[in-house]
Parts: structure tokens; C-alpha cells; sequence
């Protein structure tokens, strides 16, 4: 393959595990060698002419991400690195969760994984250098460097603005049935993807409970007020005990049945888990 010119590159982590953020680093390292392609990593979206991103897109970090690929000059591409950038991956539900990088921007090349493999990345940013130059070619001609122009319909939490499909299925239940309800789903051979909880107002609270079979999802939500409490499931699910110390350690929510003996301190060295 013949590169014309010797691109930078601009890596942007959206909202990802940093699973596929490590294996971005370890592509520019001696034994990947990502740099033999004369590749330059840089913090400049003004000096970049790949855009490669990890992890999904949210309602926080969209208007970041457009403000980046604005910024740089054309001729660009875009490379979604990582299932959560190519569709939002298992977050693709979540109530915070746009979907995929080409919600908000186009993408020219998408690198699935989870984590992506160094060799898979590799593999896309040399397909994206040979877009770059098509790009290239076709501006030198007096064309814009896209075949077809991209549109990106704008959706904000709260728009009443019709959606193909709905960004979630949300069942509501009351807190007193919190653990009847999962372990029904337990019984179902569901498991639990994670728990989430947000301050909806200056004296309530929502927490979020995602679980998952195939890929099929399911979710239960309830309504807490400032001071309630709620039970504990981790005599059902043994993992959402980190959920659960979380969310008490962001929002300070009482869980029932769970212990707090290491003080809040989430992960700290010593402490037997019920799950080790």
C-alpha cells in the first residue's frame, strides 16, 4: 500500500471501559508498530486527519465530539474502534446512551471487538488512510471529499420529537416489590448487566436495573425519595454488590442488608467480597 502522506491521528475515548483505549496504545507500541505507517498521535484536532474514537456516544459527550470533528480539516475520516463505538455495544439500551459514533458524526471504517484486537485496529486505520486519499483526490478535483452529504437529526433528553424505536423498555415497579421482581428474572436465566442510579430532583433519586440474555434486555426502574432506602439483591445477583456500594458512595442512597463495614471505601485492599 502506498501512503501519500504521513497522517495524524486524534483518539478520542467516548464512553468506553478503556478496554479498547489500552489496546489503541498497545498498536503504537515496538511490537504493533502502528508508527511504521509514519502515524503521529496527536492531541490537535486542527493537525489530525483521522478521527478515531472508543467507546459509545452520550448526551454529554456529543456536543464534544461534533466540536472535535468540526475542527478538523478536511480532507478527515473516522474510525469507530470498539463495539461500543460501532453500535453502543451492551450499553446500546442505557437511558444515557445516544448509540454508535455515527449517531452524531459520520464514520468511514468500523473496527468491532470487545476489546478491539491491535491487529483489527491496525487493520482499520489502513483502510481509512486509503478513504483519506479518495478524499483527497476528489477535493483536488474541486469536489467536497464526501460522496454523499451526512445529516445528523439532533435529539435532546426531553425532546418530544418521535423516535424509530424506543431508546428503552423500562418496566416501573415500587421499591417493596424490588426483589420479588428479580428474582423472577433470575429464575428466568437473566443476568444483570449493571445498575444504575441518577438524581431525577433536589429530593429524588431513580436507580436503573439492566439485565440481559442473548440479546434480548430487560429493565426495572424505581422512584426513591431523599432519606428512603432499598433493598439490597445481592442475594440474588452476588456482583451488584460494587453496583450497590456505588451508587451509595455517589448519591449516598441507604441499601438495605448491605454492608458497609470498610467505611464506603469501595475496593479497598482487604476486604473479603461475597463473591471471592
Amino acid at each position: 500500500m502506498k501512503i501519500s502522506k504521513s497522517p495524524w491521528i486524534l483518539h478520542y475515548d467516548g464512553s468506553s471501559c478503556n478496554g479498547c483505549d489500552i489496546e489503541v496504545l498497545a498498536s503504537t507500541t515496538p511490537r504493533y508498530d502502528l508508527e511504521r505507517f509514519g502515524i503521529i498521535n496527536t492531541g490537535d484536532p486542527k493537525h489530525a486527519d483521522v478521527f478515531l474514537i472508543t467507546g459509545g456516544v452520550n448526551y454529554q459527550n456529543r456536543d464534544v465530539v461534533q466540536q472535535l470533528y468540526a475542527q478538523m480539516p478536511d480532507p478527515k475520516v473516522v474510525v469507530a474502534v470498539g463495539i461500543c463505538a460501532c453500535d453502543g455495544g451492551v450499553f446500546k439500551d442505557c437511558y444515557n446512551i445516544l448509540g454508535g459514533v455515527d449517531k452524531v458524526i459520520p464514520v468511514d471504517v468500523y473496527v468491532p471487538g470487545c476489546a478491539a484486537r491491535p491487529e483489527s485496529i491496525i487493520d482499520g486505520v489502513v483502510k481509512a488512510l486509503t478513504i483519506l486519499d479518495k478524499k483527497r483526490e476528489r477535493m483536488e478535483q474541486g469536489l467536497a471529499p464526501d460522496e454523499q452529504a451526512w445529516t445528523n437529526t439532533i435529539v435532546r433528553p426531553g425532546s418530544q420529537e418521535k423516535q424509530k424505536e424506543p431508546l428503552m423498555d423500562i418496566k416501573e415497579i415500587e421499591k417493596e416489590t424490588l426483589l420479588d421482581e428479580v428474582t423472577r428474572i433470575s429464575f428466568d436465566n437473566w443476568r444483570l448487566i449493571q445498575i444504575c442510579a441518577t438524581k431525577v430532583g433536589e429530593e429524588q433519586y431513580e436507580i436503573l436495573y439492566t439485565f440481559g440474555k442473548g440479546y434480548q434486555w430487560k429493565n426495572l426502574r424505581i422512584h426513591l425519595k431523599k432519606g428512603e432506602a432499598v433493598s439490597s439483591i445481592t442475594s440474588v445477583y452476588e456482583i451488584a454488590y460494587l453496583y450497590e456500594n456505588e451508587i451509595h458512595d455517589l448519591y449516598g442512597i441507604h441499601i438495605d442488608m448491605l454492608n458497609y463495614d470498610f467505611g464506603g471505601k469501595l475496593f479497598r485492599t482487604g476486604v473479603q467480597y461475597p463473591f471471592a
